[in-house]
């Protein structure tokens, strides 16, 4: 279901070159609670960015070789 719709999102936003290629899925909504969105609902990247590092590292191979699995490819 996923890979279909950013499919769908990769062949009518963008060139070929900045196509999503690979995605994830986090455990828990975003929330206010944990400081990743404003009371507004702006996500706060950041705060995503360092409270989900451990997957951030897995798209690049760094670290966490065990979530490298949880990694979708789209193409």
């Amino acid at each position: 279901l996923y890979k279909e719709e950013i499919k769908r999102v990769n062949e009518n936003n963008f060139d070929k070159n900045y196509y999503i290629q690979y995605f994830t899925l986090i455990e828990t909504p975003i929330s206010v609670k944990r400081g990743e969105k404003t009371s507004t609902s702006m996500v706060i990247r950041k705060q995503v960015i360092q409270n989900y590092n451990y997957l951030v590292d897995a798209f690049y191979n760094i670290s966490f070789p065990e979530f490298k699995s949880r990694i979708i490819k789209v193409y």
